[in-house]
């Protein structure tokens, strides 16, 4: 279930209850910019393994369309508080290189201010950071039931891709995970420990998967559409090589 962002609302306590939008305008990030209000912009690094709940919906639908074309080809960059993951589908790589593998874990991110959310989901930070106003946080669990990803040790060079947007390339796609997600505003103050993905479903909650199939694929460790949303993502420079999605990542610079 998805629900539009400028509605999205209170999940707090045991309970789960609306909170009227705030009016005030939100928190921008501006391609190339080095400034957002509350903000250290050169504090905010580009993740290795970017998390994509924060990303816009349509570039999640597209990705996971892209993935089972080929080896996907993207732009990855950051201009100070801007994170930016571009999809390249007119650059694509060799077919049935991925291969699904499980993978369950789950996470919780909550921010309580755009610091902790820049710094917890900078790829769409900007887009989700209107739900901050006021003394909201804003809270997401995530279930994990699987990679797709390339064998550890696979090589992409710019001589895999065809495409016209290849030279716009910076890294390939080595590993999706999927599954699926939940997310809502919540009154910092009283931010839920329930996890709002396995929670009855609320009118303020984004939420993209279902709990019973993503059980399912745990308890059968295969792939099953109704929890294969792409919420996480490893990505290798183009011509590097592709190490095991399960292995522990930091923080680096893109390209």
């Amino acid at each position: 279930m998805s629900v539009a962002r400028s509605s999205l609302a209170l999940i707090g306590g045991a309970a789960l209850g609306i909170v009227a939008c705030s009016k005030q305008p939100p928190v921008r990030a501006a391609h190339g910019t080095d400034h957002v209000e509350g903000v250290d912009c050169a504090a905010v690094k580009p993740p290795v393994e970017p998390d994509l709940i924060a990303w816009d919906p349509s570039s999640r639908v597209q990705l996971d369309k892209l993935r089972r074309e080929g080896v996907v080809a993207v732009r990855y960059e950051a201009h100070g508080c801007d994170v930016s993951l571009e999809l390249l589908p007119r650059c694509i790589g060799p077919k049935n290189r991925y291969v699904y593998s499980p993978y369950s874990a789950t996470d919780t991110k909550i921010a309580r201010d755009a610091s902790e959310l820049f710094a917890k989901l900078p790829l769409g930070a900007a887009n989700v950071s209107s739900l901050l106003d006021g003394r909201r946080a804003l809270r997401a669990d995530t279930k994990l039931v699987g990679t797709v990803g390339l064998p550890a040790g696979s090589t992409i060079t710019e001589y895999d891709l065809v495409g016209p947007e290849c030279k716009r390339a910076t890294h390939v796609i080595g590993a999706l995970y999927v599954g699926g997600f939940a997310m809502a505003a919540a009154d910092a103050r009283r931010v839920s420990s329930t996890d709002l993905f396995t929670a009855p479903p609320t009118e303020g909650m984004t939420r993209e998967g279902q709990a019973q199939i993503c059980e399912r694929a745990v308890t059968e460790g295969i792939a099953v559409p109704g929890c294969s949303v792409p919420l996480r993502v490893s990505l290798i420079p183009i011509g590097g090589g592709a190490a095991s999605p399960a292995e522990p990542t930091g923080v680096a610079p893109a390209g």
